[in-house]
């Protein structure tokens, strides 16, 4: 029995041996990217967020002109379908200015 376990330990060994290798090789890269400061940090936070944010904004134009599609001519639903799309183009803008003024504030202070 104990020829058999050192057996295995060895063969288990040997099969591991790469694996270790490649995990000393193997680093982990941060995926924020390079955030040395606190401010980049924030920053990539909040240009994440905007950028959710116009990815919202544009699934909500396709339902608004889906909704525009599918309204048939009947007026409560076109107002509805106008409303939507107007709203979302509004937000996207919105997201796309914040961006442009984050950019801008820390270019200022870099």
């Amino acid at each position: 029995m104990k020829t058999f376990s050192s057996i295995v330990l060895s063969g288990l060994m040997f099969c591991l041996a790469p694996l270790t290798a490649l995990a000393e090789e193997a680093a982990l890269n941060n995926p924020l990217g390079d955030t040395a400061t606190g401010t980049d940090l924030v920053v990539k936070i909040i240009t994440g967020f905007l950028g959710i944010m116009s990815l919202f904004a544009l699934v909500m134009v396709i339902y608004g002109g889906f909704q525009y599609i599918y309204s048939a001519g009947n007026p409560e639903q076109l107002k509805k379908a106008k409303d939507t799309i107007v709203w979302a183009l509004l937000g996207m803008v919105i997201a796309f200015l914040s961006l442009a003024v984050i950019n801008f504030v820390v270019g200022a202070f870099k």
